[in-house]
């Protein structure tokens, strides 16, 4: 058994319920006051590959609105930075502790993840089928960014933000639907560039079948959102 679920055994004496319920509330609580220890609030500059964070990020999704995410990279291009994050949102609560437990000896050394990033973290999300909730964020379109110590990471992983609605049946049902266009959305991702995403010209669009929508929204959300 690994240290985060162990942790989580530990904290919710096996009511997982009232768990998810109790640290919905206390993370909530956190984002609306950071105590400036186990959360703060910080300038997207600071942010640190390897580190999760809660995101407040201008989208038409809900998810992506309010993201509990762990940082795994960033890229340049022009005057944007495109920063990648494994999004919660995205993955079954009882399937995250597994994805980080193997490679976690505690949770107190806040720089055990200091190797990860796209590549890498793509290849541990593939090995489970959920590589899509490795998403990427338009820095200019976060309006909050809280960082979130290790120390609190069982409750991170188990919890949501109020305005989400944490439904396992519907997480599974994308899960089985995304299954059955992962070798084609795989071939796509890794022939993209990351401009595609925020340049794509009607050519560009043409090129991808899977992630035809996915870039549909990415510019919708740049037309409303890109410059704020």
């Amino acid at each position: 058994m690994g240290v985060l679920t162990e942790a989580i055994n530990l904290e919710s004496k096996g009511r997982i319920v009232q768990y998810f319920k109790d640290n919905t509330v206390e993370l909530y609580n956190q984002y609306q006051s950071p105590d400036g220890n186990l959360v703060k609030g910080i300038p997207v500059s600071n942010m640190i590959q390897g580190r999760f964070y809660f995101l407040m990020y201008f989208d038409e999704s809900n998810w992506m609105q309010y993201s509990p995410i762990f940082f795994v990279d960033h890229k340049k291009f022009g005057d944007k930075i495109i920063g990648y994050g494994i999004n919660m949102n995205f993955i079954p609560m009882e399937i995250r502790a597994g994805i980080f437990d193997k490679y976690l000896d505690d949770l107190e050394d806040e720089n055990q993840f200091v190797n990860i990033n796209f590549e890498s973290a793509y290849k541990i999300l593939l090995k489970v089928g959920y590589e899509y909730a490795l998403v990427e964020y338009n820095m200019e379109q976060v309006a909050k960014c809280f960082s979130v110590s290790l120390e609190l990471l069982p409750k991170f992983l188990y919890s949501t933000f109020p305005s989400i609605k944490y439904d396992p049946d519907n997480l599974y049902k994308i899960w089985l639907k995304k299954l059955e266009t992962k070798e084609e959305r795989h071939q796509e991702i890794i022939a993209m560039e990351a401009s595609d995403f925020y340049e794509a010209t009607d050519e560009i669009k043409e090129q991808y079948t899977t992630l035809k929508g996915h870039l549909q929204r990415i510019q919708r959300n740049l037309a409303k959102f890109g410059n704020l």
